[in-house]
């Protein structure tokens, strides 16, 4: 299977539905987005490093950790989604790799849901965050 071949579905005499790999990226739209899913690559481990002290680390005088981490935890999957849904397909049409290319529209709207599902649990996770400190705060005052 060649990018450039594509497949063809009659719906009609004069309609033709074509499906395959058509959108083009220049080298400047490939740069940015791979060297911005650098940045997200580290995101993920520092985020994950977080959230890892926050689980190991507690000190008696110190608030609870129970929201950061979460919070840790869905910012590091904002990061990993970021990879997956903009970096991957960068990639899949700049180096134009088939097996990206099945690949990524295998998995495209599972990701592109759990990571709306994400962006929308970030802002209430805070709300709590917020919360959970001033109780901890209130409380020692």
């Amino acid at each position: 299977m060649d990018f450039n071949e594509t497949s063809s579905l009659s719906l009609s005499n004069d309609e033709i539905l074509i499906c395959g790999f058509t959108e083009e990226c220049d080298f400047r739209r490939f740069f940015f987005i791979t060297a911005l899913s650098g940045i997200a690559l580290c995101g993920i481990f520092n985020n994950g490093l977080l959230a890892w002290i926050f689980m190991k680390h507690q000190c008696p005088n110190t608030p609870p950790t129970l929201y950061p981490t979460f919070l840790a935890i869905l910012d590091g999957l904002i990061c990993f989604f970021y990879i997956f849904l903009f970096g991957f397909d960068v990639v899949m049409i700049y180096l134009r790799i088939k097996s990206f290319f099945v690949i990524y529209h295998t998995y495209i709207v599972p990701a592109f849901v759990l990571s709306k599902i994400t962006q929308l649990a970030i802002p209430y996770l805070l709300i709590f965050v917020t919360l959970e400190r001033y109780a901890w705060i209130s409380e020692h005052m």
